[in-house]
């Protein structure tokens, strides 16, 4: 996992050939006037979530990892924590949902928080069970960007 600010998004660019355009739609747009949904970026191997949610308490949201796509969480507005756990330290809830490139895993071990503020991205790759959209105290509205990049 990868966590920085935006403005030094050039320094992983060359990680991926697809991650320069999915950081350059990040910086060209305002989302807070965007609808929420779907955005297409280069069809189903790059595209974007806009999400406008409000975070929860961490007992309500569910562990998570991909295996067709990484994953690109900006946080637009607000401020969220994502928890993070390494590979193997969680036991999956059930089988992965190769439709959905999802496979849910149970509560259990010790994890990092990982705090992003407005401004801020986190690379997810598929060894990284995460749990995004928690509160960092109290439930606030966010606006979030997950732009999903085929491996």
């Amino acid at each position: 996992m990868i966590v920085n600010s935006l403005k030094h998004a050039a320094r992983y660019e060359s990680l991926h050939p697809r991650f320069a355009k999915a950081f350059a739609f990040l910086r060209q747009h305002d989302f807070s006037l965007m609808e929420p949904g779907r955005v297409e970026l280069d069809g189903s191997d790059l595209f974007a979530l806009v999400q406008s949610y409000n975070t929860m308490n961490a007992t309500e949201k569910k562990w998570e990892t991909h295996e067709k796509f990484i994953d690109i969480q900006y946080v637009a507005s607000g401020t969220e924590i994502i928890g993070w756990a390494p590979e193997g330290s969680l036991e999956p809830a059930g089988d992965y949902n190769p439709d959905k490139d999802i496979c849910f895993y149970q509560d259990g071990a010790p994890f990092t928080p990982i705090r992003l503020e407005t401004g801020f991205f986190a690379i997810l790759l598929p060894e990284d069970i995460h749990k995004p959209g928690c509160a960092a105290g109290m439930s606030e509205p966010i606006i979030k960007v997950v732009v999903k990049v085929r491996i």
